[in-house]
């Protein structure tokens, strides 16, 4: 056996020298599949093949062998036009985590934008935290896309180092939505007054952003700021405010909740529905009671119910049985 898998090793390194580029995308996969370290440095060398399915095969299977000698050559081909190379090169540097990350923080320096993007991405997507001082030079980088991506890398990584960069960042309109984005997760207590100006920005997007990031920061502040946009003539921003009301769960969020359940868009309903279980408020439960059953008898005349219905009537069932449930466990025992 020892010797068929030498055999094939030697067979597969030989066909990598094929005038035939079927043979050497063939070869190149099939080392991969071999898992056999020994054929690293013979697939690095097809990184630089003129052909884009021999270098794609070659990066893909670099990634499957997991040798971190395959660190440094992947990162170049981040910078390959072909999205059939760039891409797999961005998995498999993934797929190494944190043994990857100081290679990927020198790339930041790299000459080329696009493996500076792709480094500032990755960073963000592996979460490890000491990426964190490496970046924030980079919020105030000249080019737009790099801020850009480094506000969003910073945001995934969460933590507090950055909040002052991230703060700064609000007046950088080319980066503020992601900023505003970033900061909720982070918990930073500062971002509470800017978020809460921008709930009446002339921007949708901006509103959209702050209400979420104003639910994910967690402070009660936000609760009647956002209970006031409930009836805001955008949906989106309704739908965004249902959201992070039911994300910071203060029971004073129940009862202005409880007239949305009537709105006239059905999936402003449903995320209704949903935040009133988030929100344990099994004082509804009549009231969802008496909405599920009406949906229950237009299903029983009509046969079916639309899309959206269905959708309300599913998250009806579902939070009713949730609720109920709650409410059997904060029972006092009566024993």
């Amino acid at each position: 056996m020892k010797r068929n898998r030498e055999l094939s090793f030697e067979t597969l390194v030989a066909g990598l020298d094929s005038p035939e580029y079927r043979v050497r995308r063939n070869a190149a996969r099939d080392l991969g599949k071999l898992g056999d370290q020994r054929a690293v440095p013979h697939l690095v060398r097809m990184l630089n093949d003129k052909t884009v399915n021999v270098r794609s095969r070659a990066t893909t299977a670099l990634g499957c062998l997991h040798d971190s000698r395959a660190i440094d050559p992947l990162i170049e081909m981040l910078k390959d036009p072909h999205c059939h190379v760039h891409r797999p090169a961005r998995e498999a540097l993934l797929g190494f985590g944190p043994e990857a990350m100081p290679p990927l923080c020198a790339a930041l320096h790299h000459s080329n934008q696009y493996v500076v993007l792709a480094a500032c991405s990755l960073l963000g997507q592996i979460g490890d935290q000491r990426a964190v001082e490496p970046l924030l030079p980079f919020l105030s980088d000249p080019r737009p896309e790099i801020r850009r991506v480094a506000v969003s890398a910073l945001g995934q990584l969460g933590d507090p180092r950055a909040s002052d960069a991230l703060l700064a960042a609000l007046s950088d309109e080319s980066v503020r939505i992601l900023a505003i984005h970033a900061l909720g997760p982070i918990g930073e207590p500062r971002a509470l007054e800017p978020l809460l100006g921008y709930l009446d920005n002339e921007d949708t997007r901006v509103r959209q952003a702050a209400i979420r990031s104003l639910g994910t920061l967690g402070m009660r502040e936000a609760v009647q700021p956002l209970i006031s946009l409930l009836e805001d003539s955008d949906r989106w921003v309704r739908l965004c405010a249902i959201l992070a009301l039911g994300e910071l769960g203060d029971q004073a969020a129940v009862e202005p909740l409880i007239p949305i359940l009537a709105d006239e868009d059905v999936w402003v309903s449903v995320e209704a529905v949903i935040a009133l279980g988030k929100l344990h408020a099994t004082s509804t439960i009549p009231t969802l009671a008496q909405m599920e059953s009406t949906l229950k008898e237009q299903l029983q005349i009509e046969g079916q119910l639309s899309g959206e219905k269905t959708g309300l009537h599913k998250a009806l069932i579902e939070t009713i049985s949730s609720l109920q449930e709650h409410d059997k466990e904060t029972e006092p025992d009566t024993a």
